[in-house]
């Protein structure tokens, strides 16, 4: 072909190309076309080497250029015509919209993708769990429904087969249904239908996802837990994924491999709960300066306000402790046999005389509580998984008190909120009104809206921040009753963490003094005349202990890393 003419085909296919875009065809197609059968067919065309022909779906219509590209005619032609001549001739371009793929294409392109996206998630969930991984299992997919607003949503198991639901393949879904299958294929081979192993299996998805899949999951299943007796379940996993990730997921699925399948709800909470106050996570070097920190930063609003310095796993906090005078109220202690049931703000479960017993703190009924304290000492301890490590500074204080020399290591935080009367304004009372329900929105929306209404209060004594936090391995042990000088001297000298209310005769503490505290605990106890009590459990609404229940009464999961922030 002469040099001249070697664009022409470029050209012409061009020119097919407009033709596409501004008729809306079907499709075009550019042709070379010999000569032998454009005599065939158009005897009265001559010197014709190119076609276009403009595909519609009620007609063809066909355009001839010469060599030189030069459109001599265009006309409509017959479909029989066209594809005969489409048979003898070269094609050099086509254009055509995409096909719609059949419900059938659809059904297999979705199975290879999940089936890619199942074997990702067996090696992901196994390596989770660090568990051997599952034999890749039979599996189908289905156009119906499978168990809407469940914890099941999606999938099924039948005949050891897992079906998935079809409108879920694809995005969040798909990777949030696959990773539940890999942990149900972890139950060896048993057909777990509860929705509780469910529930367990969306929580361990939602912790192997990263954002924003995880978000966009964690929305899915909301959605189908939603006015189900579920949604409290499903807040309780959203909060603890980061604390179940150290041992709590491996051991709630060993829990689920020997549980009876027709265990109900609560039966699966009673043995959740045993696993979650079980839970003393690790607190490494990149962690513990963060509760240094954040304790340093409660008595900085601006700080505070800021959320620099969260722990999710440990549920780092602050906790409003308020002063219940100006809102005329008070507390009262009720202690032994004679304690409420109704817990009020609190309740300490406690063991004397192999009985169990209680202390209450109601609003009226017993002993009048005009003040609060609380001390935490971290200086002496390193969490770590099974128990709190001590550095040895608090054997060395020991050491010399033995030989004469009194040196208390230094407290790392402790605050104290009197109970006084006095008046403050109206907004101010509104404020610390709001602060008493313990929420942590509240406290939160407080600390952005409010913040120099809460410094007054602060300032004035009706309100102290102090921690909140759980799973670092200082829970409650004993209950201390006696005069408030020997009790605080005690809770100074022998405890790692105490919340103590003094009354006018006498003080109530609860305290942690675990491994060799416990022994100078005993001892200082029995020295001083203070009554000692093991605990059993701390119920607490609200402020007042720290504490955590497996369900809790929230609307949403709140975490202080998940309030809003300025």
């Amino acid at each position: 072909m002469p040099r001249s003419l070697r664009g022409v085909p470029g050209e012409i296919a061009a020119f097919g190309e407009r033709q596409f875009r501004e008729t809306g065809a079907v499709a075009v197609e550019v042709l070379r076309v010999k000569a032998s059968t454009m005599r065939k067919h158009f005897r009265r065309l001559q010197g014709i080497t190119y076609l276009v022909a403009v595909i519609n779906l009620d007609r063809i219509r066909v355009y001839f250029f010469n060599r030189e590209g030069v459109m001599l005619v265009g006309e409509n032609v017959e479909e029989s015509t066209y594809r005969k001549i489409r048979g003898k001739s070269r094609l050099l371009a086509k254009f055509e919209k995409p096909r719609e793929p059949t419900e059938e294409e659809l059904r297999m392109e979705a199975t290879e993708e999940l089936r890619n996206a199942l074997s990702r998630a067996i090696k992901r969930v196994s390596r989770f769990l660090a568990v051997t991984e599952p034999s890749f299992p039979e599996m189908y997919v289905s156009k119906e429904s499978i168990a809407e607003r469940k914890q099941s949503f999606g999938l099924k198991t039948e005949d050891d087969a897992l079906i998935f639901q079809e409108s879920f393949l694809h995005g969040a879904a798909l990777d949030g249904l696959a990773n539940r299958a890999a942990f149900l294929l972890l139950l060896e081979g048993m057909t777990h239908d509860a929705e509780y192993i469910n529930c367990l299996g969306n929580a361990v998805s939602a912790a192997v996802l990263k954002s924003p899949l995880q978000e966009d999951w964690e929305s899915i299943w909301l959605k189908n837990s939603k006015e189900t007796d579920y949604h409290p379940l499903m807040r309780h996993f959203r909060r603890h994924l980061a604390t179940y990730q150290e041992d709590g997921f491996y051991r709630l699925l060993e829990v689920a491999k020997s549980a009876p399948l027709s265990s109900d709800l609560s039966s699966w909470l009673g043995g959740l709960e045993v696993i979650h106050d079980s839970l003393e996570l690790s607190a490494g070097t990149e962690e513990y300066p963060v509760f240094k920190r954040f304790l340093e930063g409660l008595a900085n609003l601006n700080t505070l306000k800021k959320k620099q310095n969260t722990l999710e796993r440990f549920h780092l906090a602050p906790r409003a402790w308020c002063n219940p005078k100006p809102l005329g109220r008070e507390l009262h202690v009720i202690f032994g046999p004679d304690a409420s049931p109704e817990y009020g703000l609190g309740q300490i479960l406690y063991f004397d005389n192999h009985a169990l017993n209680s202390m209450s703190v109601l609003p009226e009924g017993g002993a009048p509580v005009n003040a609060i304290e609380y001390m935490l000492n971290l200086e002496d301890i390193f969490p770590k998984p099974g128990g709190l490590v001590s550095r040895g500074k608090y054997l060395i204080q020991r050491a010399l008190v033995s030989m004469g020399l009194r040196q208390l290591v230094g407290l790392t935080f402790s605050q104290k909120l009197d109970f006084s009367g006095g008046t403050i304004s109206t907004v101010e009372k509104a404020v610390l009104e709001r602060l008493w329900t313990g929420s942590l929105r509240v406290l939160s929306d407080s600390l952005i809206g409010s913040p120099k209404r809460i410094q007054s209060l602060i300032d004035s004594g009706h309100l102290s921040l102090v921690p909140d936090f759980n799973h670092l391995g200082l829970s409650p042990t004993h209950l201390l009753r006696g005069t408030s000088d020997h009790v605080l001297s005690i809770c100074k000298e022998s405890a790692l963490e105490a919340t103590i209310l003094h009354s006018e005769s006498e003080s109530y503490a609860v305290v942690c003094s675990v491994s060799h505290w416990r022994k100078e605990l005993i001892n200082s106890c029995a020295e001083f005349e203070v009554d000692m009590y093991p605990v059993g459990k701390v119920n607490s609404k609200g402020w007042l202990f720290r504490g955590e229940s497996v369900l809790f009464d929230l609307e949403e999961c709140m975490t202080w890393g998940g309030c809003p922030s300025q």
